[in-house]
């Protein structure tokens, strides 16, 4: 029964001497007395999508990175994709679904068709007309960042003789026009002085280097980005703090019990700052960038350079080609 709930849902279970296995995972483990065989089978996914969730999700943002207003993030078991708002895919470690139709089948570790798929059938799904009263609501986040003052009421007309006077004066409406809504994955242009929204209990991740981000910074962010993922050595056990003609930088030590691993950083310059971390395993450059708190989008790009740049110089050397014998005792 076990075997069939998991074959149900795509995992390659059989059932030898009447124990449940999965090839390369091994034994499924059934609680004893009954046991609902839909929930052993979901409980099994759920575990097995929990331990690569972080690998999971980089492939996700890797296949979309091309894509505007994407954001990804673990939930219930699986990896979700939302664009606009709205669930457009999600993949657990057997299966992938775009718009609530199976694309995919099989180790999602190994398909690397199905991630070529994910961009496709995603980029092609329609985009909806925002609605009037998603346009409603927008305008009135707008005025409230802004802080626009309400608009003063003139006093009310005269009553018509006969009429019974109204104590509350008509309300008055000051249309305003809406601020475009930024995605959590891209940046507003340089020069933006307003803090970015970002989405609380969402994973807010950045995959580009900025467009703003001037030539020759993203030169140097690209190549000690390279330099991380290929010779990181060293491991620093302190707070470390460096300082940079952009700002400060300051790195905590990592945790490496934490899943993904990352190093968390603040950056910092004259009435600005940005709270976050690098993702120290991505198979492609830059690392992953998680925003925390950010003072302005002028500031995302900066930090991101110079805690690829700092964190480089501070962890990066070159592995030898060969043991040396230090020992000066002469032999013999």
């Amino acid at each position: 029964m076990v075997a069939g709930a998991l074959q149900a849902r795509d995992v390659p279970a059989v059932v030898t001497d009447g124990v449940v296995h999965v090839p390369a995972f091994g034994v499924v483990e059934i609680s004893r007395g009954p046991a609902n065989p839909k929930s052993v089978a979901k409980r099994f996914i759920r575990e097995q999508t929990d331990r690569v969730a972080a690998t999971l999700m980089e492939r996700a943002a890797a296949a979309l990175l091309a894509q505007e207003g994407m954001a990804v993030r673990s939930q219930d078991g699986r990896v979700v994709m939302r664009r606009d708002g709205r669930t457009v895919a999600w993949v657990d470690r057997f299966r992938m679904f775009v718009d609530g139709r199976k694309i995919a089948a099989g180790d999602m570790l190994a398909c690397e068709d199905a991630w070529v798929q994910l961009a496709e059938r995603v980029e092609a799904l329609p985009r909806p007309a925002p609605a009037a009263a998603s346009a409603r609501a927008a305008a009135a986040a707008w005025l409230r960042l802004q802080h626009v003052a309400a608009p003063s009421r003139p006093a009310p007309a005269a009553a018509p003789a006969g009429a019974a006077a109204s104590s509350r004066p008509l309300p008055q409406v000051a249309p305003s026009p809406p601020a475009a809504p930024m995605s959590p994955m891209r940046p507003e242009p340089h020069g933006s002085a307003a803090a970015p929204k970002l989405r609380p209990g969402w994973e807010n991740l950045l995959f580009d280097l900025p467009e703003s981000l001037p030539p020759a910074a993203r030169v140097r962010a690209m190549e000690a980005s390279a330099k991380l993922r290929e010779h990181r050595r060293v491991m620093p056990a302190s707070v470390v703090e460096a300082p940079t003609p952009q700002g400060t930088v300051v790195f905590e030590p990592i945790d490496e019990t934490r899943t993904p691993l990352e190093v968390r950083f603040t950056f910092t310059s004259p009435g600005r700052r940005f709270d976050g971390a690098l993702r120290l395993k991505r198979p492609g450059d830059p690392l992953t960038l998680r925003i925390v708190t950010a003072s302005s989008n002028e500031v995302i790009g900066e930090a991101w350079a110079a805690a690829l740049i700092v964190y480089a110089e501070l962890t990066c050397t070159e592995a030898p080609d060969r043991l040396v014998d230090q020992d000066p005792t002469p032999r013999g």
